[in-house]
């Protein structure tokens, strides 16, 4: 059985119940914030999400791999990758 996500639209919702403001304010500041975090991270900024969980950025070298159809070794080009912490009260509690 597949486990439940939190959508924007889910987040929006509780968000907007937990603060008492309405939906359309509320999905205002929720996509801001998202906005803020991820031109954060496209800038090598880390994102500390106290309680949570610190984002940041990590340069993955180029290697060599391999096509698990044929076994052809291929070339993987190096790229940026988001690497996600969670906070240590976060991960004890899981």
């Amino acid at each position: 059985m597949a486990r439940p996500r939190l959508s924007i639209e889910g987040l929006t919702k509780e968000t907007a119940r937990e603060t008492g403001r309405t939906y359309a304010a509320t999905r205002v500041m929720v996509e801001g914030l998202i906005n803020v975090i991820g031109n954060a991270l496209l800038a090598g900024e880390a994102v500390n999400l106290s309680g949570i969980c610190t984002l940041t950025t990590i340069e993955r070298a180029a290697r060599k791999g391999r096509n698990p159809q044929t076994g052809e070794t291929i070339d993987v080009p190096a790229k940026r990758a988001l690497k996600c912490k969670p906070s240590r009260d976060l991960y004890a509690g899981l």
